[in-house]
């Protein structure tokens, strides 16, 4: 029975020893094992992450570099170039709205109500279209514009 238990301590022992725990790296070198990695920090939001394509903005929070209105039946003005970063107010009446995207493709990178006023800053270059799909009585039907951003 002595042998048996003084075997058994010494299993104990061993496998004690060989273990690899993170909390104590000494214990893990003396088993030649490394320890798992931290894991990476999650993002946290702040200056590192990314910037949105086109990010919503409070219109009263900075400087607008351009004003598109949708007036009577059309976006005034219809076409408008603005540098990378900058604010565009869209601002909508006359039971207009301004999607962006084409009639025929649509897409979600800002939207702006009938009669509601939005500012998007555009942190990408390149050329966005928009559109109304208001079909109200006394609109013409597939209005459209565009903005570049340079």
């Amino acid at each position: 029975m002595k042998h048996f238990a003084a075997s058994a301590l010494y299993l104990g022992l061993a496998l004690t020893a060989s273990a690899c725990d993170d909390a104590d790296p000494a214990r893990c070198a003396e088993a030649s094992c490394t320890p798992e990695p931290d894991a990476p920090d999650a993002p946290d939001g702040g200056t590192d992450a990314p910037l949105a394509e086109v990010a919503v903005v409070d219109c009263n929070a900075g400087v607008v570099a351009a004003t598109i209105e949708g007036l009577g039946g059309e976006y005034v003005p219809a076409a408008t170039t603005i540098a990378l970063g900058a604010t565009v107010r869209f601002a909508m009446a006359d039971g207009l709205e301004v999607q962006a995207g084409t009639p025929a493709a649509p897409t979600e990178l800002f939207y702006v109500a009938p009669d509601a006023t939005a500012c998007f800053t555009f942190n990408e270059v390149g050329s966005y279209a928009f559109h109304s799909t208001t079909h109200n009585v006394g609109l013409r039907h597939n209005i459209t514009g565009s903005l570049t951003v340079e």
